[in-house]
């Protein structure tokens, strides 16, 4: 219901949220449409066949990007974000990462070279659940790496980026992911410790 909606939308957005109203039957929703949004309204609205659908949208604040990659082969994806308007604050390896991570909460996107010289995109990926940070990763391949892509996702990233980089869809992964990033609650950390203390229990 209308309630139900504006109730869950308060829990992640700032601000007035715009509305749009489209048919359930007729209409799409928008691929960057937040999930947890869409999976509570497409329950609340199961039952009719063309109720109406109620679509919140916000302008986000600026995005912010930490991109983990190599100097010498960042110029041309750090070119790509800052031309989309992505405030971007560079690292050049996992080690670089995990101190800019801690000097700077407010990342939204950590976009990540899969391979670094002292680790690799799972090591960019444990530093942020480590924090409990609302960061999502977009990993970057030279290759269309179809097992990448399956990895990432499977572990907790956000998507795949493939050289050449394309202006277009750098925006609009990276967009995707902090608007995602702003609409979920934040990580579990990664903690060993229960797991330990019940196999000592059993034993």
């Amino acid at each position: 219901t209308y309630p139900e909606v504006q109730r869950l939308l308060a829990k992640v957005s700032e601000g007035t949220p715009h509305v749009q109203t489209y048919e359930v039957g007729t209409s799409t929703i928008h691929k960057v449409a937040a999930r947890k949004v869409r999976s509570e309204s497409t329950r609340a609205l199961s039952g009719a066949k063309s109720a109406p659908f109620l679509l919140f949208t916000y302008m986000l604040p600026k995005i912010k990007a930490m991109l983990v990659m190599a100097q010498h082969r960042h110029q041309p994806l750090l070119n790509a974000l800052e031309s989309c308007g992505i405030e971007v604050l560079p690292a050049y390896d996992c080690n670089h990462a995990r101190r800019m991570f801690e000097a700077q909460p407010l990342v939204q996107v950590a976009v990540t070279d899969a391979v670094l010289h002292d680790g690799d995109w799972r090591q960019v990926l444990e530093i942020v659940a480590h924090g409990r940070r609302k960061i999502e990763l977009v990993v970057c391949s030279r290759l269309g790496d179809t097992k990448l892509w399956l990895d990432v996702l499977e572990e907790g990233g956000y998507d795949v980026l493939v050289e050449p980089f394309e202006h277009e869809e750098v925006r609009r992964i990276v967009e995707a992911a902090a608007t995602r990033s702003y609409m979920r609650p934040p990580p579990r950390a990664i903690n060993q410790g229960p797991k330990a203390s019940r196999a000592a229990g059993v034993a």
